[in-house]
């Protein structure tokens, strides 16, 4: 059994030698969990954590709060009883153990996109081995990083949160809109369709999306169903920006109302 299981995306889950972890001594101690478990391709100053999550306490104050939420979060994990432990805390820095035995789901989105993005091929759309490194990415994208995660005491920690969550929403986006076209490429109608909607799940207003699924729709034979979810999304497009679907969107549409029935 792997003893840690951090899960980011979506809502905050921890499971700790198979118990799931649901409360905590302060919400800081999950605020620098999923901090160090994102940034751990690098150890951190106590300053620069200490910063982070107590901004507004002088520097001796916030350093003995770190050294107490580090004690209280070790304790959690049990990582004196894991060999080697997940939390390397030295002197004057703390860094995510990559060598030690866990499962993190942005360590597996990002590595298989990175695996993608390095891989030669002549076509990424029918390059079947980019095809499982994206699948393998996506699985686990249940949601933005730390939905719902509620820690209003730092400024600092709500920027990188903010920041990280927007570029790890962009990198979901774009990797569903990559299966999405390998699908089309595959004539495979079923998944371009489930990729696409996963892709309007994620961004309601990402109009390439709702192109896919009006492809897909059609291209399935269901044309009623196309037609009908773009006049939703039209809708959704006029309630929320007051403007109408661009004009490749329109084209579309028009050819799919053309060969209906």
């Amino acid at each position: 059994m792997i003893p840690i299981q951090l899960l980011l995306f979506g809502n905050f889950s921890l499971t700790v030698d198979g118990l799931p972890i649901t409360r905590f001594r302060s919400q800081r101690e999950a605020a620098l969990l999923a901090y160090l478990a994102v940034e751990a391709d690098h150890a951190h100053s106590r300053e620069r954590l200490a910063g982070l999550l107590w901004p507004d306490k002088p520097e001796g104050v916030a350093r003995q709060n770190l050294r107490q939420t580090l004690t209280n979060l070790r304790a959690l994990l049990n990582d004196d009883q894991h060999q080697p432990p997940l939390l390397l805390a030295e002197r004057n820095t703390v860094q995510w153990n990559r060598h030690s035995r866990y499962t993190l789901d942005v360590e597996t989105f990002s590595t298989a996109l990175a695996l993608c993005a390095t891989h030669q091929h002549r076509d990424l759309a029918t390059c079947t081995t980019c095809q499982t490194h994206l699948a393998t990415a996506v699985a686990p994208y249940h949601g933005p990083l730390l939905d719902h995660f509620a820690f209003s005491d730092s400024d600092l920690f709500e920027e990188w949160l903010l920041m990280t969550r927007e570029r790890f929403q962009h990198q979901a986006i774009q990797a569903l809109n990559q299966l999405s076209a390998m699908a089309f490429a595959q004539g495979d109608w079923g998944q371009m369709a489930h990729f696409a909607r996963r892709q309007v799940v994620l961004d309601s207003l990402h109009e390439p999306a709702h192109r896919q699924l009006l492809q897909a729709l059609a291209s399935n034979g269901d044309r009623s169903g196309a037609l009908s979810h773009f006049e939703h999304f039209v809708a959704h497009l006029q309630r929320e920006l007051g403007v109408a679907p661009s004009p490749e969107t329109q084209t579309l549409i028009e050819q799919i109302r053309v060969e209906a029935p």
